[in-house]
């Protein structure tokens, strides 16, 4: 489950549980109260988290915080199945949304993103069919460091028009150029949304 994309450290901890009935053939003298009972209901939790968030807080019923009584510590798991997370400060599972303006610009959205993609970002293309401020809006809802508009203007002058994570507007720049930022800012792991 936590390999079926890739992960940033933005997600870290990364909380999974469930919930299931434990038998336990317990001796009826030592059964007594809520402590010692044959069925109960235990959440199984899975935490994936960096070494430097290993202690965790947990709320009882009635919001007082305690720390979790049984740590289990499984540093195995995450080796035998390779899992990774992306730990450039600046980096997150979703770096780059290019928003084509018409049908015109998609042939050209649809190469920013293989140019992009190339040279290893992770980069998606909005061609669905909403307004453009809707498709800003759901970008910068689903977190995107940087959303690349294009439209016909930026296609004949081989450049993207650039908004940061925050709403900040970069205003148009060429492409070569913003690519060689971002590769800057990735490789540096700076924690600069603007260049």
């Amino acid at each position: 489950m936590f390999e079926h994309r890739v992960r940033s450290w933005r997600e870290l901890p990364l909380r999974w549980a469930d919930f299931g009935a434990l038998h336990r053939n317990e001796l009826s003298g030592a059964l007594g109260g809520l402590t010692r009972v044959r069925r109960f209901c235990q959440d199984d939790a899975h935490i994936f988290c960096t070494p430097e968030q290993i202690d965790i807080q947990i709320k009882d019923a009635i919001g007082r915080q305690h720390q979790c009584a049984t740590i289990q510590l499984d540093f195995q798991l995450p080796i035998r199945f390779n899992l990774q997370y992306a730990g450039p400060l600046w980096l997150s599972p979703a770096q780059i949304m290019v928003i084509p303006v018409g049908g015109n610009s998609e042939s050209y959205g649809r190469q920013v993103v293989e140019q992009f993609h190339e040279a290893g970002f992770m980069v998606d293309l909005d061609d669905q069919g909403a307004t453009l401020n809707k498709k800003i809006r759901s970008a910068q809802l689903a977190q995107y460091n940087y959303i690349f508009v294009v439209g016909d203007k930026e296609r004949e002058s081989g450049a993207v028009n650039v908004r940061s994570r925050g709403g900040k507007q970069l205003g148009s720049r060429q492409t070569e150029e913003v690519l060689r930022s971002l590769i800057h800012l990735r490789d540096t792991r700076s924690n600069q949304n603007e260049f």
